[in-house]
């Protein structure tokens, strides 16, 4: 019977201090169709290798549909390594050549004690499962279309499962979180419009306005600036908030945007959902920055004090409830501002008088008053909406910080 491989493809040997490995280029639909089960059914079990070090990492199907959505995009890239571990037996190395071939084994049927591994159990996933289920559709077959997809592999050959341990360990538990302010960051590299990279313009610019209510508030890369203080909103924050006013789905119309296509403008509830969404389609920029600037002054001007106080820990202003909080507000009220300024920018004045409804003193814009967390947020959200008169929430009409 003739066995299953795949290869022969071209390696590079890396050798480190902890041992050699090789490097390759696989094509994505060869790599999944060797890789163990678990990644091939897209269902949570746990590996031998969590069971080994104790913790448990089950496939997260959330991630897996992001993923595949991102692959399905037109401009997909993996530049990080998937890490497999390969027993030797299934490996055909050609030093001349700089060849890899992997095989299946199946046991000799005299020899009780051969091994056998199966084509589909070739490799086992170190490090990359949910970018490999990414590529299986929902009957778990390998679809992403007429193209295949080349993914850049590490290949342990013979590793024994402590070794496995140590390089799972390594690449899953010890490595740094990525900020998703710094995401946001590099959208803006991209040269295509998006929802995405008009928020984050926006971000820079507002934080950069010496007299606007957010100059120097915002953590560009998710991190304190240094030389800098009163950061007290992420960039991803700011960036996530603003963008929930342009589009249901940021994603999606980016990629639209990428292949060329053109986004349709937003009428009745549909433009009160995303109120934000037709000046950015008419590339009205510095229209949206307005209003959030206007908005967000007479929230200064309001609640001067609380606003200027960005030492004061028990203060809510301007941190990230508060801004999500205002946010919500935000978009409540711009519609009716809108239609009856007769103006897609709307005041600080008509902000102001909407503002002057809400029955709170700087000193009661407390995180005694309103928890850190999504119920204080939701708390506030309901006070500056009229939703929550302040004396239910107070035994007192106004607490000192």
């Amino acid at each position: 019977m003739i066995k299953k491989t795949i290869g022969p493809f071209k390696v590079l040997e890396v050798t480190q201090k902890g041992g050699s490995f090789f490097s390759a280029s696989i094509p994505a639909s060869e790599l999944v169709a060797i890789t163990y089960s678990d990644v091939r059914r897209l269902v949570s079990e746990e590996r031998d290798i969590e069971r080994y070090l104790g913790v448990q990492r089950p496939l997260n199907r959330s991630r897996v549909k992001k993923i595949r959505e991102y692959i399905l995009s037109p401009d997909p890239t993996f530049p990080t390594a998937i890490i497999v571990a390969v027993d030797e037996i299934c490996v055909e190395y050609d030093l001349d050549a700089g060849t890899v071939t992997l095989s299946e084994i199946e046991a000799e049927e005299n020899d009780g004690e051969g091994k056998s591994i199966p084509f589909g159990k070739i490799a086992k996933v170190l490090d990359g499962q949910h970018r490999l289920a990414g590529f299986l559709n929902e009957e778990g077959m390998f679809d992403i279309g007429e193209a295949d997809f080349a993914l850049n592999v590490s290949i342990f050959v013979g590793a024994d499962l402590s070794v496995q341990a140590q390089i799972f360990a390594t690449v899953n538990l010890a490595q740094t979180k990525v900020s998703k302010s710094l995401v946001y960051e590099l959208e803006d590299l991209s040269e295509v419009r998006s929802p995405f990279k008009t928020a984050h313009n926006i971000a820079v610019a507002v934080d950069s306005l010496a007299d606007g209510p957010f100059y120097k508030r915002i953590k560009r890369l998710g991190y304190v600036t240094p030389g800098r203080s009163g950061e007290t909103i992420t960039q991803a924050a700011f960036v996530e908030a603003l963008t929930d006013f342009i589009s249901r789905d940021p994603f999606a119309d980016r990629n639209s945007l990428l292949d060329g296509g053109r986004l349709n403008k937003v009428f009745g509830p549909e433009a009160k959902r995303t109120p934000f969404r037709n000046m950015f389609l008419d590339e009205e920029d510095f229209d949206i920055a307005d209003n959030v600037v206007n908005y967000f002054t007479a929230v200064r001007e309001k609640w001067t004090n609380a606003w200027a106080d960005t030492s004061r820990k028990s203060g809510i202003l301007p941190k990230t409830n508060a801004f999500r909080a205002f946010m919500r507000h935000l978009r409540d009220i711009y519609p009716y501002l809108s239609e009856t300024s007769g103006s897609t920018v709307v005041p600080v004045a008509a902000y102001a008088r909407e503002l002057a409804k809400v029955n709170l003193d700087d000193d009661q814009l407390t995180t005694g008053n309103f928890k850190p967390g999504s119920s204080g947020e939701s708390a506030f959200y309901k006070v500056l909406a009229g939703k929550t008169p302040p004396e239910e929430l107070f035994e007192q009409p106004s607490l000192s910080s």
